[in-house]
């Protein structure tokens, strides 16, 4: 089978950010004036308010914007004495910041691989991969495409272990009737650029319904 050389017709992106940018672009440009002129470009009214309305929109009670995704991971692990000596179970297919995150609190990620119908973490193959030195589970939303939390969750609780959420690629995704990153002990957000991309301005964030998993990461940003 030959290709043709040149297809006649308009070129159609793959990805169009500016159309995206379009629709909310004055809503954005009051929100980052607002930030120039009030000159706190750490934390500050909008920070806060954006932390109080995004933890309303994952369905959980507390928010904690930071610098970027890897970041919230960090935290939020350290926030559970994730370090030297303890494993984290995470999945074989990720974004880098999800394994990086774990070594740079000291610890040891240990993957499990992908469902293939889903290219998230293959429950069955979870607890096969816990072992006494196990701290954390640490499963990610793919491609908007929630992880299996129920029989996630349910592994977890068997060997007493917390559930941290990676939805950094999972902003609004949805499984049965929850949003992805409201079932475990707490999770992530992250913006990114690529084919999954969220608005431009979003904030790197962790959430959870634990005052306490929130007043750690809360101090340490």
């Amino acid at each position: 089978m030959t290709l043709p050389s040149k297809i006649d017709g308009p070129a159609v992106p793959v990805l169009d950010l500016k159309a995206q940018h379009h629709r909310i672009a004055r809503e954005l440009e009051e929100a980052v004036g607002r930030v120039f002129e009030s000159g706190r470009f750490i934390g500050g009214e909008d920070c806060d308010l954006f932390e109080k309305e995004f933890a309303g929109y994952c369905g959980v009670s507390h928010a904690c914007g930071v610098a970027n995704g890897t970041d919230a991971l960090a935290l939020a692990l350290r926030a559970w004495g994730i370090g030297p000596g303890s494993e984290v179970v995470t999945v074989a297919f990720t974004f880098i910041g999800s394994g990086e995150a774990i070594l740079l609190c000291g610890a040891r990620p240990v993957f499990v691989d992908v469902d293939p119908a889903t290219f998230t973490m293959d429950a069955a193959q979870l607890e096969k991969a816990i072992t006494p030195r196990t701290r954390l589970i640490l499963p990610v939303h793919l491609y908007g495409h929630p992880a299996p939390m129920k029989e996630i969750m349910e592994i977890a609780a068997r060997h007493e272990l917390p559930v941290l959420e990676d939805a950094a690629q999972a902003h609004g995704a949805e499984l049965d009737g929850r949003r992805a990153g409201s079932r475990a002990s707490a999770s992530i957000r992250a913006r990114t650029s690529g084919p999954v991309a969220t608005p431009a301005w979003s904030c790197p964030t962790m959430a959870t319904s634990s005052p306490e998993s929130a007043s750690s990461p809360t101090t340490e940003r």
